[in-house]
């Protein structure tokens, strides 16, 4: 479980929110992706489109498990711009 967080988001921001089968993807020895290397991706790839830094994330967890053998949920977002509200 995951604790209640508030974080402001700003322009060019990206959030990232996914299922523990991203992180716990196995290589087969043992070995899990974790989130070190997710987080080695996302700042190599953070000038992508989210579905293009999607994608590039789902290619190396299947690279990485060959099959995974969890679900693989994966949320991207960017900010264009802040809305206070009136």
């Amino acid at each position: 479980m995951t604790p209640e967080t508030r974080v402001q988001l700003g322009p060019g921001d990206l959030m990232l929110l996914f299922s523990d089968g991203v992180t716990e993807a196995n290589d087969g020895h043992g070995g899990r992706f974790g989130f070190d290397r997710l987080r080695e991706l996302l700042i190599k790839n953070r000038h992508l489109a989210p579905q293009d830094l999607r994608n590039a994330v789902m290619n190396a967890v299947m690279v990485w498990s060959g099959r995974p053998t969890d679900d693989v949920t994966l949320v991207i977002v960017r900010c264009h711009g802040v809305y206070w509200g009136a």
